[in-house]
């Protein structure tokens, strides 16, 4: 199995802990892993899946499976328009009948 089923839980609270950065990184990589370490999952990423490589704002490399780096950037996303208040008002849950 290429990585964790319990990568999506694993990732969301790396995010709420600070683990895993939530800033957008300059510059991402991809490749074939190697052997290491997902950070998102923790499980390995073989030679046969693929791996996106980073560097995280403090220096330490970061590395994800295909499906890691998709939940990350998805929950990252999440997170950053959460903090940002919306300029819309939110729906009245009325509608308008024609």
């Amino acid at each position: 199995m290429p990585f964790s089923l319990d990568a999506p839980k694993k990732i969301r609270d790396k995010l709420d802990s600070g683990g895993l950065p939530r800033d957008t990184p300059e510059h991402m990589f991809a490749g074939y892993g190697n052997g290491k370490p997902c950070d998102g999952c923790e499980t390995p990423i073989l030679a046969a899946h693929v791996e996106y490589e980073f560097d995280a704002a403090e220096g330490r490399v970061i590395r994800l499976h295909l499906r890691c780096v998709g939940l990350w950037e998805a929950y990252r996303r999440r997170g950053e328009a959460a903090a940002q208040p919306s300029a819309e008002p939110p729906p009245s849950g009325r509608t308008t009948g024609a």
